[in-house]
């Protein structure tokens, strides 16, 4: 019972993940041939974009989807962190000016990269608590959503600036 329990997890699994690989090649597909500007593109056909999007549908219907979990994951993986690459660049500046600005604010303590990541995250230590530094909304929790490691890698750099 159990080996059939895995097998159909493992399968649904997989066709989870090969549909939402087909999901974001439409959407790459989509946006490969969007225009930044209804209005300026409405009066007339863009005949080069409308035959991309063409051969862009045909080969994703005429394609057969790939169970091969390993390949997969890769390009899952690979998209994951590209897309995080690029919100972190996007977002790099805010996060920097609110790094400096919470280190002006607490002037008078110390901070590792580490501790502002932690803050910036919504980790509590003993050092600094949740019941302390949650009270800052400005900061507790703000950038939950991006890696961890970068955020500190950011903290560290502003640290060094600062002093």
């Amino acid at each position: 019972m159990d080996s059939v329990c895995s097998f159909l997890h493992h399968r649904v699994t997989a066709r989870e993940t090969t549909t939402l690989c087909q999901l974001q090649a439409c959407f790459r597909a989509f946006q490969s041939v969007a225009c930044q500007a209804s209005a300026l593109y409405s009066e007339h056909v863009d005949e080069e974009r409308s035959s991309q999007l063409k051969a862009l549908l045909i080969d994703y219907f005429e394609k057969k989807p790939v169970l091969d979990e390993t390949e997969l994951m890769r390009g899952e993986e690979e998209e994951a962190e590209d897309l995080s690459n690029i919100k972190l660049r996007e977002w790099e500046g805010q996060i920097r000016s609110d790094i400096r600005n919470f280190l002006s604010i607490r002037q008078d303590e110390k901070f590792s990269g580490r501790a502002i990541a932690r803050i910036f995250h919504g980790i509590g230590s003993p050092c600094y608590p949740a019941q302390v530094y949650g009270r800052d909304r400005r900061f507790w929790r703000k950038y939950i959503h991006f890696d961890f490691n970068k955020i500190m890698r950011l903290a560290t750099e502003e640290i060094i600036r600062c002093k």
